[in-house]
C-alpha cells in the first residue's frame, strides 16, 4: 500500500531560484500527506561551479538512487496542493497500466492548466480542496501528444527500470519530459494527468530555446526525419494522430542512466507530520507553568515543540525541569502579543497552536485542530463551545451558544488559535498589546484569505478563568437569565486539579486519629493523598481504614524529630502541593479546596492562616490568635500549604519544636495568609507539641459558644479524652 512504499522527492532549483522559492515547497511537502519512509534532495542546476544541464540531467540524478519505489520530480517555488502527492501515488497504485502521473496547475501550456478559469481565489490550499471534490481521481492520459509536464513529475520504479533515463542531450531545452512519456508509452507505461491533485507554480521562468527542444524531440520521434535529414521540422507534432509518430520499431526506448552519484538526500527520512510549534507567552504566574508543560507532553501529535516566552526567572518556578521539546525564551517583550511574536520568530514549525500558560487542554487538541490544516480545508481553526472552569468556586460552567457568540468574535475564542505559520509572517505579527491581540491577529488571517474552520471544544479544552486572567468577566451569576448553566468537570480535565498530599506525622494521639483521618476523607476536594507517618509508642495501623487515598508508614518510636517526620512525608508525597494536617485539629470540608485556590492566586511560596481560632474544651475556653502584621510574615503551622518543588529547595531542619517556625521564615519566602479562618479550629490540650501561652497579648478571647457552632459534634467537650493525653 502507499504508506508502505519508499518515494523520494527532488526539488530542481535552477540558478535563477533563491532559497526562499526552494523553502516554500519544502513547506508545502511537510504539510502534505506522506508516508514515513521518504526522502529529499535538492538538485541545484548551475548555482554552483559547474554550468547548468538542465532537468534531465538532475532527473537522472534523482533516479539513480537504489530502493526507491517512487520518483518525484518538483520545481522549486511549486506549492503543492495538501493531498497532492498522496493523490498521484494513489492514482499510480489503483492503476498499475500507469507508470508517471501529474496533477493540474495554475498555468502551463497543456491541458493540465485548463481548469482554473472560473475560480477567483488565489488560495493554492482553496483550489486544491475545490478540485479535490470537484474532480476526484478522474484521469486523463493527454494522448495523442502525450504532454505530461515536468513540474511535477511522478514515476514508478519500473519504468526506470525498463526504459532507463531520461535523454540528456536536451540539456536546458523542453520537451525532454514529452521524450520520457512516449519512451514509456511505447514501453506499456501510461502517463496520466490526476484532474483532481493540484499544485500551484510560483516561479517565473526565463524563455526557453523551444526551437531547438523542439528539433531534438523530433529527431527522435518523426519517422520522416529519421529517414531524410533535408525534411522539414514542424512547428507542432500531432503526436498519435500522424502515422509517423514514435513507430516502435524506429526509436529508441531505453537510455541507460549515465554513471553519476545520485544527489545526497536534503533529510534522512521524511516525517508523516509538520512540526506544530506551540508558543505559551507568560509573566509572573509560574504556578501553572509545570500543569502547562504537563498538557503540552501528554499531547498525542508527536512532532512538537513547545516554546515559553517569559521575562524574568521569577516566571519560571525555580526547580522546572523541562524535556528537550521544550524551549525557554527570555525576552524583554512586555506586551502579550509581542510575546506571541517573538514566540512565531523563534518557531521552527510550519503551523503555530497557541497555548496559553493557565487553560486545561485535551491529550488531542493539537491533532484534532491540525487536521484540517494537513486536510487542506482551513489556514486556521478555533474551538467554540467549550467549558470554563471557576477556580475560586471550584465550578465547571457552560454557557449557552447565544452567549457565547455575544463573548466571542467569529464565535471562537480566538486564544484557541492553530494555524499556518506562513500567515503570521505575512501579516506582520499580532498587534503589540495584551487583550484582544489574538481576535485582531484573527481578524488579519480572515483578511488575507484565510480560512477558519470552527471546531467543537467541549471535548478538547476547558477555559480556566482565575483571579489573574487577563481578560475579566463574571461567570454564573444568574445562569437561567443570562445563559450560564453549572456542568460536570470531565473525566479527562481530572488533572486540571492538582494532587494535594496532606502530610500528617503523628504519635500516641490514637483519640484524635479517627477524627482527623474523617475530616480528610470529608474534604470537597477530589484530588488527594493522605500520608499519615506515625513514630508512637503503639502501632496505629489497625485503625487506619481500607482507603486507597490513604497511605500509613510505620517509623522507630520516639527516633525522630517534628521536622525529620514532615521531611519523610514530603519525600513520599506523589502530590504537586503539600497540605499540613495535624493530628489533634479540626479542618472545615473547603479546607483543601481554599489552600490550593491561594496558593495558585496568589503565587506564593507558602499559604496559610495568620489569624488562627483555639479551643480548649477541658477549658471551655477559645481565643483567636493575632499574629501581628508589622513582624515579619507568617502563617500557623498547622495550615500551612506550598509546593513540593519549593520543599525540595527548603528542607524542614531537624527540630521537635518549631521547625514550622523556621521553615516560613526563610529568606525571600513569599508568604500569603488568607482569610479562610472559620475552616480550621486549633485544639489546646495538655500534649500539644509546642506550648500555649494564653496569656500573652496575641491571644484574643473568642466566643466559645460561636466557636463550637463551627465545630462537628464529635470535638466539642470530651474532657475525658482530651485528660488521658
Amino acid at each position: 500500500m502507499y504508506k508502505d512504499r519508499k518515494i523520494s522527492i527532488g526539488i530542481y532549483a535552477p540558478a535563477f531560484a533563491t532559497l526562499a522559492d526552494v523553502q516554500r515547497t519544502l513547506d508545502t511537502i511537510a504539510l502534505s500527506r506522506m508516508p514515513d519512509a521518504f526522502s529529499i534532495s535538492v538538485l541545484a542546476d548551475g548555482n554552483g561551479p559547474d554550468a547548468a544541464k538542465g532537468k534531465a540531467y538532475c532527473f537522472n540524478r534523482l533516479v539513480s538512487q537504489t530502493g526507491i519505489d517512487y520518483f518525484v520530480l518538483l520545481e522549486a517555488g511549486l506549492l503543492l496542493g495538501p493531498r497532492c502527492l498522496e493523490q498521484l501515488v494513489t492514482a499510480l497504485e489503483e492503476h498499475p497500466g500507469a507508470g508517471l502521473a501529474g496533477p493540474s496547475c495554475n498555468t502551463g501550456w497543456n491541458q493540465q492548466s485548463s481548469l482554473l478559469p472560473s475560480l477567483i481565489t488565489q488560495n493554492f490550499r482553496e483550489i486544491a480542496a475545490h478540485l479535490d471534490k470537484r474532480y476526484g481521481g478522474e484521469l486523463d492520459t493527454l494522448e495523442p501528444l502525450y504532454s505530461l509536464s515536468d513540474f511535477c513529475y511522478v514515476v514508478k520504479r519500473e519504468v526506470i527500470e525498463s526504459i532507463g533515463g531520461a535523454d540528456e542531450a536536451y540539456g536546458l531545452t523542453p520537451c525532454w519530459e514529452m521524450d520520457f512519456n512516449i519512451r514509456a508509452a511505447r514501453a506499456g507505461y501510461k502517463g496520466i494527468w490526476v484532474k483532481g491533485a493540484f499544485a500551484w507554480r510560483s516561479l517565473s521562468w526565463p524563455a526557453e530555446d523551444l526551437d531547438k527542444g523542439r528539433q531534438i524531440y523530433q529527431r527522435r520521434f518523426c519517422s520522416r526525419q529519421q529517414s531524410a535529414a533535408s525534411t522539414p521540422f514542424r512547428e507542432h507534432c500531432r503526436g498519435d494522430g500522424c502515422s509517423n509518430f514514435a513507430d516502435p520499431g524506429l526509436i529508441r526506448l531505453k537510455i541507460d542512466l549515465p554513471i553519476q552519484t545520485a544527489m545526497a538526500p536534503l533529510t534522512q527520512a521524511g516525517r508523516a507530520l509538520p512540526l506544530v510549534s506551540c508558543v505559551m507567552p507568560t509573566a509572573g504566574r509560574p504556578q501553572f507553568i509545570k500543569k502547562a508543560i504537563h498538557y503540552f507532553l501528554q499531547q498525542d501529535y508527536t512532532h512538537k515543540e513547545l516554546i515559553v516566552v517569559y521575562n524574568e526567572p521569577a516566571d519560571l518556578p525555580a526547580d522546572l525541569e523541562t524535556d528537550h521539546r521544550v524551549r525557554l525564551v527570555r525576552s524583554g517583550a512586555k506586551s502579550i502579543g509581542a510575546k506571541r511574536n517573538e514566540g512565531c520568530r523563534q518557531a521552527a514549525g510550519l503551523i503555530i497552536a497557541q497555548w496559553d500558560d493557565d487553560d486545561i487542554y485535551h491529550p488531542q487538541r493539537l491533532s484534532r485542530q491540525v487536521e484540517p490544516i494537513l486536510e487542506g480545508t482551513a489556514e486556521v481553526t478555533g474551538l467554540h463551545s467549550f467549558l470554563f472552569y471557576e477556580a475560586a468556586r471550584e465550578r465547571c460552567w457552560a454557557c449557552s451558544p447565544e452567549l457565547f457568540r455575544r463573548l466571542f468574535l467569529e464565535n471562537i475564542a480566538a486564544g484557541t488559535l492553530v494555524y499556518l505559520k506562513s500567515y503570521w509572517t505575512k501579516e506582520s505579527g499580532y498587534p503589540e498589546i495584551s487583550l484582544r491581540e489574538d481576535a485582531e491577529f484573527m481578524c488579519r488571517i480572515l483578511r488575507a484569505g484565510g480560512r477558519l474552520q470552527k471546531m467543537d471544544g467541549r471535548d478538547l479544552f476547558i477555559y480556566y478563568r482565575h483571579e489573574a486572567n487577563t481578560w475579566k468577566f463574571r461567570m454564573g451569576s444568574l445562569p437561567r437569565q443570562n445563559g450560564w448553566s453549572e456542568a460536570a468537570l470531565p473525566a479527562w480535565a481530572a488533572g486540571a486539579c492538582p494532587l494535594v498530599s496532606c502530610i500528617m506525622p503523628t504519635a500516641n494521639r490514637q483519640l484524635f486519629l479517627p477524627s482527623a483521618i474523617r475530616y480528610f476523607q470529608q474534604q470537597d476536594y477530589a484530588n488527594t493523598e493522605l500520608i499519615i507517618v506515625d513514630n508512637g509508642n503503639t502501632s496505629v495501623e489497625s485503625m487506619i481504614p481500607a482507603d486507597s487515598r490513604i497511605r500509613y508508614v510505620r517509623l522507630p518510636a520516639n527516633k525522630a524529630t517534628v521536622g525529620q517526620l514532615r521531611n519523610y512525608a514530603c519525600e513520599m508525597a506523589k502530590g504537586e502541593i503539600i497540605v499540613h494536617w495535624d493530628d489533634d485539629d479540626w479542618y472545615g470540608p473547603d479546607w483543601v479546596s481554599r489552600q490550593v485556590r491561594s496558593l495558585q492566586a496568589s503565587g506564593a511560596d507558602i499559604t496559610g492562616l495568620a489569624k488562627v481560632l483555639f479551643y480548649a474544651p477541658h477549658m471551655h475556653a477559645a481565643w483567636k490568635y493575632h499574629y501581628p502584621e508589622k513582624d515579619r510574615p507568617w502563617v500557623a503551622g498547622a495550615t500551612m500549604a506550598y509546593r513540593r518543588s519549593y520543599w525540595l529547595q527548603h528542607r524542614f531542619r531537624d527540630m521537635r519544636v518549631g521547625e514550622d517556625n523556621d521553615f516560613v521564615w526563610r529568606p525571600g519566602t513569599k508568604v500569603f495568609a488568607h482569610d479562610h479562618e472559620e475552616a480550621f479550629v486549633a485544639f489546646v490540650h495538655p500534649a500539644n507539641t509546642s506550648p500555649k501561652n494564653t496569656r500573652d497579648g496575641r491571644w484574643h478571647p473568642y466566643p466559645v459558644d460561636r466557636l463550637i457552632n463551627l465545630l462537628p459534634s464529635d470535638r466539642v467537650g470530651q474532657p475525658k479524652v482530651y485528660d488521658a493525653q
